[in-house]
């Protein structure tokens, strides 16, 4: 076990955290608890392993609180095959084509010092860790931007952003079957700058190789043919 010492709260502050897994009637569920540097956000995620993911904001340490308006760009993650967002009242989503949810608030101003809980229900029920920051990528860490407040009193110090890991799903699994003389591979179409990858023996890392055939999309899914090979030939997708 490790201690970090406790700085003094700035704008723009970035989190880290603590992850945990353990089973529940069966069920895997992933809990994450932020400790950020600021000490203003506790973020605590489950997933019930049928694709519902849900998210609950609460206050960090004290006297520190984060502070949203109408006029602040809320609570932010990824996610991919977005069914449905659930949230509470005063609360609205927003979810990009690229699976982008942003959660804003309605009317007035909103304390994070109460636990409130957003979910999220996707088409991909296996779960991963959002741990990726400061560059492009598919699992990105999400985000709450507005104002940071000295409570009991909310007293303003200044506005900028908390990142935070989260458990959601886990779009990058190949679905691969036989048609006749040759191989079908299929995955969600909403990943970008992923490619499918070939290789003949597992054991030799440098061996994978670019399936240069140019995907078929239809309904969500890119689609690539290749003839049966004559020895086995193992597939991934690689970002």
């Amino acid at each position: 076990m490790s201690f970090r010492r406790k700085r003094p709260l700035r704008p723009l502050a970035r989190g880290s955290i603590l992850c945990h897994a353990f089973a529940f009637s069966g069920a895997l569920i992933l809990t994450c608890i932020q400790s950020a540097l600021a000490d203003a956000l506790t973020v605590t995620c489950t997933n019930d392993a049928n694709g519902l993911y849900s998210y609950t904001f609460a206050k960090g340490a004290a006297p520190y609180v984060w502070g949203l308006t109408t006029n602040g760009l809320g609570l932010s993650l990824q996610s991919y095959g977005v069914i449905q967002t659930i949230e509470p009242p005063n609360w609205e989503a927003s979810v990009d084509p690229s699976g982008l949810i942003v959660w804003t608030v309605t009317n007035g101003i909103v304390y994070l010092d109460e636990p409130v809980t957003f979910s999220v229900r996707s088409t991909f029920a296996v779960p991963r860790v959002y741990d990726s920051w400061g560059n492009p990528g598919p699992f990105l860490k999400g985000y709450v931007v507005g104002s940071v407040y000295l409570r009991p009193d909310p007293q303003p110090l200044g506005g900028g952003y908390e990142n935070f890991n989260f458990v959601g799903p886990d779009p990058t699994a190949l679905t691969i079957h036989k048609v006749g003389e040759n191989v079908v591979l299929d995955w969600y179409s909403g990943l970008t700058g992923f490619q499918l990858q070939a290789t003949t023996n597992l054991s030799n890392a440098a061996g994978w190789r670019s399936v240069t055939n140019v995907p078929v999309v239809v309904n969500s899914r890119c689609f690539v043919t290749n003839t049966v090979p004559a020895n086995h030939q193992f597939y991934r997708l690689k970002y």
